[in-house]
C-alpha cells in the first residue's frame, strides 16, 4: 500500500468561535473525539456552525493534520491534533 492511501478526508463542523481563530492563524490545534480515527496527514474541511442559529454558515476551510496526541491526561478515544492550514485551504 502507498503511504498516499492513508490518508483520509474528513469534513466536520467548526463552531464559529474556533473556526474565525483557525481560519486567522490564531489557533493551530482541534480536540476531537477520535471517532473516525484521525492520522496525521489527513485532511479536515471544517464547516462553520453557528451555534446561536442551530444552522451552517456556509464557510469552509481546509487543514491538515500535523500531529496527533492521546496523552496529556485526555479520556479514553479524545485526541489533540496539530492543525496547520493547506495550501488554497479557503474553500
Amino acid at each position: 500500500m502507498c503511504e498516499d492511501d492513508k490518508r483520509k478526508t474528513h469534513k466536520l463542523k467548526c463552531h464559529t468561535k474556533y473556526f474565525e481563530a483557525i481560519v486567522a492563524g490564531k489557533k493551530r490545534f482541534t480536540v476531537r473525539y477520535n471517532d473516525r480515527n484521525y492520522n496525521t496527514e489527513d485532511t479536515l474541511i471544517l464547516c462553520e456552525y453557528d451555534n446561536e442559529k442551530k444552522e451552517y454558515t456556509g464557510r469552509q476551510t481546509k487543514v491538515l493534520v500535523r500531529d496527533k496526541f492521546n496523552d496529556f491526561g485526555l479520556l479514553p478515544d479524545w485526541v489533540i491534533l496539530s492543525i496547520e492550514p493547506s495550501p488554497g485551504g479557503k474553500l
